[in-house]
């Protein structure tokens, strides 16, 4: 906008960034009134004012937005009037309530925010609250006071690592420690009202040393320009003192305190981690009748004895079970494990997992969606993933078997059989837990870690069931993420593409493609034919971008209009921080999207690689359908992994082994018999198809992609560029080759990057 032209001239400075804040702020008196003016001059997308005061005659001096004909009146009201000259470009939104007695609703303001302005004089606790609120939902922190000649302004970014600090309480922490308990990060958005906390007594500063616009003005400014820095990422001081009468200032850093409450309890996900990483979509659950196992290395063992290859190789024909004459079950080519669970050592779950729980419309828990049969429980110190915890239904026409959404019934294509959907089963259940230990710690030796941490499994007794007779699962992990390599990562980079470069032309790229590359599109111009029809043949060399200099990104320039509120703040920093990056110098110019798709393959293939070496099976074969097989290699069963758990630099993490096996037990379900030229077949095949599913086929792993999104012919170009690219870097560690191009030196602004991808398919489920 024009209105801004003045601020696009300062140095460094974002008004993209700027025009996507939301700010709460807390008080509209001395410094909140001074404060919103400044947000509404600068441009912010939305203000949001709370108060539950009204203006008094002795607030004029300072309070900027009031005059004498709004004595008496509420200060929301008086300052929604005072704003409408100010607001350039800001929606305004002003409240009339006790934050205190209603906390609730100040939870709910704060939810939609990027920031918290604290100017409510109540007292230290009060603070506390909100600095844990702030905490709890990753939101900077900012505060400020006048009196007298005196300025003094408190900023705090949302902490970066949890337990490191520092914070508000670091330096301020009130006294009384029973009270502070009660309202940590991980308790405070529950609390429907904070009027336990004491306020505090005798006159108010002001009232003793007196106070003016310039020492208000001046701490509002301050407060404000540190929120303006901290957003655009230059490090100021946590706290700094202007004093007006010989207009010396100084500031300091807070050092962490190891004994904060604050920090301790700080959430290792964030409310903007789970929905970047885990999702926004949510499921209701309730309590459900069952036995609770705890999973332990070695709990279940795999004999591969006679009667366990019995069992497992019966499941190859139909079963009758009460009212369905053929019923199939998951029939795994390997014996069966022995499992040996104490149902009362249930004491290394997490509360959040140590009661079974099963989907249901309405419930006394919320989990975020994960696929049709699955569901994650976030909290603040880890995400639980359940498989096969009830059927999240999409059909409305499909009629349920139970009384609530949970488990049904549906026919398996091309045969005259049925399964049960929305559950797993104790051999499945059993077999995944194994496996992925077996897999954890292979990936170990690569310094790699596997998705889903093994914890447990529940075993349902639900009276209502409609087959009793048949034992129904669900297993329990800690997982990593839940947004995936294919849906969501690469995905997301395609529909960043136009973004990152908007003045692509079709002739900066298609120069670059070998003649037999180049296609006529449907409008009679060039286009490029895409990785997975020319590069899954071994003797193609596809052409890798890695080595084109002239491709640089020039950072995202817009905000997409469809984001959840609550990332909006998270593509902001992430994107500005990327276009304080770009374009790339280092290393060697390459392109930052292609260095992203290089790494990508690169450790996909050392996964694949090290899985294929000690002999495990992801999941490819055929059990009751010879036309339908399983196959599980393939890029959606790689989950992109939240922040804290990446200290490794790892990016990718691989899941779902259910349906995985190894050689130890192995059986041909055709002859029944341990058949070596079968199980290799079946692995290579596996191997064949992950690379098909990298390269933009959908294969045989039900992921389709190539169609997700319409692209320029140039960014189309760039699509299967970039997929080439993927390619070679997933080859090249299937090789065992070393790495061309490293990319630790710059993993954030790759993260950056990721951020963004992820977040523009937020609204999209796995």
């Amino acid at each position: 906008m024009a209105v801004f032209a003045r601020q696009h001239k300062v140095d460094d400075w974002d008004q993209r960034l700027i025009s996507q804040q939301v700010a709460l702020v807390l008080g509209v008196g001395g410094i909140g009134s001074n404060v919103s003016v400044h947000l509404c001059r600068l441009g912010i997308r939305k203000l949001i004012l709370v108060d539950n005061d009204v203006v008094d005659i002795t607030n004029l001096n300072r309070q900027i937005l009031f005059n004498k004909d709004d004595v008496g009146r509420r200060k929301v009201d008086a300052a929604s009037d005072g704003l409408r000259h100010h607001l350039l470009d800001t929606e305004l939104q002003a409240i009339h309530f006790d934050a205190v007695e209603q906390w609730e609703t100040v939870v709910k303001l704060a939810q939609q925010s990027t920031v918290i302005f604290n100017c409510i004089d109540y007292g230290e606790y009060f603070d506390y609250a909100v600095v844990s609120l702030c905490t709890s939902l990753s939101l900077p922190y900012i505060t400020a006071s006048s009196y007298g000649h005196t300025s003094i302004v408190e900023c705090y970014p949302p902490l970066a690592v949890p337990q490191n600090g520092p914070c508000w309480a670091c330096n301020n922490s009130p006294a009384e420690i029973s009270l502070l308990q009660q309202i940590t990060p991980d308790k405070i958005q529950g609390l429907k009202s904070i009027s336990f906390l004491p306020k505090d007594t005798g006159m108010p500063v002001t009232q003793e040393v007196g106070s003016s616009i310039l020492s208000c003005g001046t701490a509002s400014q301050l407060a404000t320009a540190s929120f303006i820095n901290s957003l655009h990422g230059n490090k100021i001081p946590h706290w700094t003192q202007l004093l007006l009468c010989n207009m010396e200032m100084f500031g300091y850093s807070v050092e962490p305190s190891p004994n904060c409450l604050i920090c301790a309890a700080a959430p290792k996900y964030s409310a903007q981690t789970v929905a970047i990483y885990f999702g926004t979509s949510m499921v209701a659950m309730s309590a459900a009748e069952g036995s609770v196992y705890s999973y332990k290395t070695d709990c279940v063992t795999n004999p591969a004895s006679p009667d366990l290859f019995a069992v497992a190789k019966s499941r190859y024909s139909p079963t009758s079970i009460a009212k369905c004459d053929s019923l199939l079950y998951p029939a795994l080519p390997r014996a069966d494990l022995l499992a040996k669970f104490s149902e009362d050592d249930v004491s290394p779950l997490p509360d959040a997992v140590a009661t079974p729980l099963i989907k249901t419309e309405t419930g006394s828990c919320a989990a975020l969606r994960s696929g049709q049969r699955s569901a994650i429980i976030p909290t603040t110190t880890g995400c639980y993933r359940l498989k096969g915890c009830g059927h999240y239904l999409d059909d409305e026409e499909l009629q349920l078997r139970l009384p609530y959404p949970s488990f049904s019934i549906s026919s398996i294509e091309g045969t005259e059989s049925s399964e049960i959907r929305g559950c797993s089963f104790p051999h499945t259940s059993i077999n995944e837990l194994y496996m992925c230990d077996v897999v954890g710690k292979s990936l170990n030796g690569i310094n790699y870690s596997v998705g889903n941490l093994p914890l447990g499994m529940w075993q349902y007794q639900i009276k209502e069931d409609i087959y009793p007779e048949v034992s129904k699962s669900c297993s329990i992990f800690e997982t990593l993420g839940e947004k995936r390599a294919s849906t969501h990562l690469l995905v997301g980079m395609e529909m960043l593409l136009p973004l990152l470069f908007p003045s692509l032309e079709p002739d900066d790229l298609l120069e670059l493609f070998p003649a037999g590359r180049l296609v006529e599109t449907d409008n009679r111009s060039l286009g490029v034919q895409p990785t997975w029809q020319a590069c899954c043949c071994k003797e193609s060399v596809p052409i890798n971008l890695c080595s084109i200099d002239k491709l640089c990104e020039e950072g995202p320039n817009e905000v997409p209009s469809n984001l959840p509120s609550q990332l909006i703040g998270e593509w902001c920093r992430s994107a500005y921080r990327l276009r304080q990056c770009l374009p790339m110098t280092e290393p060697k110019t390459k392109s930052l999207c292609a260095l992203l798709y290089w790494r990508v393959g690169r450790e996909i293939g050392a996964i694949a690689r090290c899985l294929k070496e000690q002999g495990i099976n992801w999941g490819y074969y055929f059990d009751h359908s010879p036309a339908l097989p399983h196959c599980n290699a393939h890029p959606n069963n790689l989950v992109v992994i939240a922040p804290h758990k990446n200290s490794g630099g790892q990016l990718l993490a691989p899941v779902d082994f259910d349906l995985a096996f190894t050689k130890e037990g192995f059986f041909s379900p055709y002859t029944g018999e341990y058949d070596d030229s079968l199980f290799w077949s079946w692995m290579n095949t596996g191997e064949q198809e992950l690379e098909r599913a990298l390269a933009g086929d959908q294969a045989n792993s039900g992921v389709a992609e190539r169609d997700s999104i319409s692209l320029s012919p140039a960014h189309d170009a760039l699509r299967w560029g970039l997929r080439d690219t993927l390619l070679c870097g997933y080859r090249s560690a299937m090789s065992n080759e070393e790495d061309q191009w490293p990319t630790k030196e710059i993993s954030t602004v790759i993260s950056d990057l990721v951020h963004l991808a992820l977040i523009m398919t937020s609204n999209q489920n796995t």
